[in-house]
């Protein structure tokens, strides 16, 4: 039940809160790090957990859509964005992490939060 209470906690609005409260165990320390917009922990071995880390430790966003945002073609680099995501959640790490990378560049960092913790629940 504590598992399940933790899980919609973090799917929810007050994710931070939840994350706040979450158990201090390996197994939740990722999502406790990205609902807070960190990566303090020791890096994953799975794919999309390893680049979901690397997103919120520093990586770099795609240049290409940062250039589009700043001609003002917000929209069309939040479609390719998305497209990246699917990606990542198909199994992708390289787009997972471009896409969450990009999208705290671009300033949603609540959007990239969502996204991450959501692709880190289905992993489990």
């Amino acid at each position: 039940a504590a598992r399940v209470a933790l899980e919609v906690g973090l799917l929810s609005p007050l994710y931070e809160t939840a994350a706040r409260t979450a158990p201090d165990e390996p197994e939740t320390a990722l999502l406790r790090a990205v609902a807070q917009g960190q990566a303090n922990t020791s890096r994953p071995q799975a794919p999309i957990a390893a680049a979901i880390h690397d997103a919120f430790d520093g990586s770099d966003p795609l240049p290409k859509l940062i250039a589009q945002a700043k001609r003002k073609e917000l929209g069309h680099a939040i479609i390719d964005l998305l497209a990246l995501l699917e990606s990542g959640v198909e199994g992708d790490a390289r787009a997972m992490r471009d896409a969450l990378a990009t999208l705290r560049a671009l300033g949603l960092e609540d959007t990239a939060r969502r996204a991450a913790l959501q692709a880190l629940l289905l992993e489990r």
